[in-house]
């Protein structure tokens, strides 16, 4: 049986405010897609982490809005039956550029969603925390490290080119392991 993490923070009025300003750029970039139905279903998960859409669960975005942002909240985003296993290589890939900085309330949680995929030494074979999606599978990833070392200058590059953040530059250990 899934056990929802305490979530008891969200019900705290400082938290919600800065919540609802972390919301903002999202519901701007949903609302061009989505009807308005989906998007406060969403907005619903991203202050609750009660989530009532479907799709957003299947894809394994629930991860990125769910309210806890450690270990402990990615591991009940991934368990929900609706999720799919591929969402859990799409995130480990992912997390190494800096996609989805809105979601994160800082660079320290944006730390953590790194480390929750990428252990301290390189491994070739990446197992899930926790058994995910539908089948409750652990999901192992055989990783390529040229494929990995090759995305990582990716984010490194545009690093150095144009400026774009990436927080490889703090895990730069990670970095030459690979």
């Amino acid at each position: 049986m899934l056990i929802q993490p305490d979530l008891e923070f969200t019900k705290d009025p400082q938290w919600i405010s800065q919540r609802l300003e972390r919301w903002k750029p999202i519901e701007a970039f949903l609302k061009e897609d989505n009807r308005r139905e989906r998007v406060l279903k969403i907005k619903n998960a991203f202050l609750s982490g009660v989530c009532e859409d479907f799709e957003l669960a299947r894809s394994g975005s629930m991860v990125l809005y769910f309210p806890l942002q450690e270990a402990e909240g990615w591991d009940f985003a991934f368990m929900d039956e609706r999720v799919k296993s591929e969402a859990f290589k799409r995130f480990f890939y992912s997390s190494l550029a800096s996609d989805y900085e809105e979601f994160f309330w800082d660079q320290e949680s944006r730390l953590r969603f790194f480390d929750y995929f990428h252990s301290k030494d390189f491994r070739l074979l990446i197992k899930s925390r926790v058994p995910i999606g539908r089948e409750q599978k652990v999901v192992e990833l055989d990783v390529d490290p040229y494929d990995l070392f090759d995305r990582m200058c990716g984010c490194i590059g545009s690093y150095l080119r144009k400026g774009y953040p990436t927080l490889l530059m703090e895990r730069l250990d990670y970095f030459f392991l690979v």
